[in-house]
Order: C-alpha cells, then sequence, then structure tokens
C-alpha cells in the first residue's frame, strides 16, 4: 500500500512537472489566452454596434499584439505572419504596412517561437 501511495504521488508530481514545464514552453498565460479570445471577439464584432459596418481593428491588434506579448504561441504566431504579411487564421482582414519595421517585429516574433 504505502509503495502504491509513493508511486502515485511521484506520478502526480510528474503530470504537475509537465503540465508547468508545458506552460513554460508554450506560455500558457491566462491572461495572454484572455487577450487572444478578446481579438477574436473584435473579429465577429461581438463589440460593435448594430449600424456599424466592421470591427475596430486597432483594438483587436492591441489584444492580440498583448496576448503575444503575454507568451501565448499562438498569438505569437499569429503576429509574426501578419507582421510579414503572410497569410494567418486569426483576424483575416488585418494587415499591417510592409515596412522594415514590421517586418523586423515579424522576424522577432517567429524567433521567440523558435526558442520555445
Amino acid at each position: 500500500m504505502e509503495a502504491r501511495k509513493k508511486l502515485w504521488e511521484k506520478e502526480d508530481l510528474d503530470i504537475e512537472n509537465e503540465e508547468n514545464d508545458s506552460c513554460r514552453r508554450t506560455g500558457g498565460s491566462v491572461l495572454g489566452q484572455i487577450h487572444l479570445d478578446m481579438a477574436k471577439y473584435h473579429e465577429i464584432q461581438r463589440f460593435t454596434k448594430p449600424e456599424q459596418e466592421g470591427y475596430d481593428k486597432e483594438a483587436a491588434l492591441f489584444h492580440l499584439r498583448h496576448a503575444a506579448d503575454c507568451g501565448n504561441l499562438d498569438a505569437i504566431i499569429t503576429m509574426a505572419r501578419v507582421a510579414l504579411q503572410l497569410p494567418h487564421d486569426v483576424l483575416t482582414d488585418l494587415t499591417l504596412d510592409e515596412t522594415i519595421e514590421t517586418t523586423d517585429i515579424g522576424l522577432d516574433y517567429m524567433h521567440s517561437v523558435c526558442l520555445l
């Protein structure tokens, strides 16, 4: 019985360590996920008035950028793809001006993904 209990405790500890390591690698920040969700909500026009056309792209980009800065993997990849003028799944109609600065930003985000 004691051996089983120790084995279960070790398995629980291993699972917790794997979850913590996974969160660290993928940026499992709750705040980051909330910002990403807010960007998606802007895209589906949850915050627009019925008579208004389109959504607030500036606010959506704000939330996407903050989600990426919080370490959310999906947001980092999306920000990199937006900045590098590549197709992306979130905020599909959002584009940034093609400048050296935005290219550098996109490459920085891609580099941060590689380090995860």
